[in-house]
């Protein structure tokens, strides 16, 4: 899982961490939104965040990929949902996109350490 030219893990911007920097997250910016406290809105979210948790999870369970894992797949899917989504929220307090890369590079040596 490393670069051949560089050595280094690639960090991909995908999801919220890519629009962040852009735009704002829709489902965490609407979770967020003190007039999203309706439940049918809070379940479209959940719905939303559960999805994604199951596609991370079955991916990181395919192809060998679990064995590399530090975690079992569903807890790195969790990891990885909480972590995107909160990274929304501290790129809009620092609007500083390198922070964001930052955390997501230490998010991914944690899940998938190289030692």
């Amino acid at each position: 899982m490393t670069t051949p030219s560089t050595g280094e893990r690639p960090v991909g911007e995908v999801g919220c961490i890519e629009l962040a920097a852009a735009r704002g997250c829709l489902s965490t910016r609407t979770a967020l939104d003190t007039r999203a406290g309706a439940e049918a809105i809070r379940a479209g979210l959940r719905d939303l965040l559960d999805g994604l948790e199951s596609v991370l999870a079955e991916r990181l369970s395919q192809d060998g990929t679990e064995d590399l894992l530090a975690v079992p797949p569903a807890e790195a899917a969790r990891l990885l949902v909480t972590l995107t989504r909160g990274n929304v929220v501290i790129e809009s307090v620092y609007q500083d996109p390198s922070r964001l890369r930052a955390a997501a590079r230490t998010l991914v040596d944690l899940i998938v350490p190289t030692s």
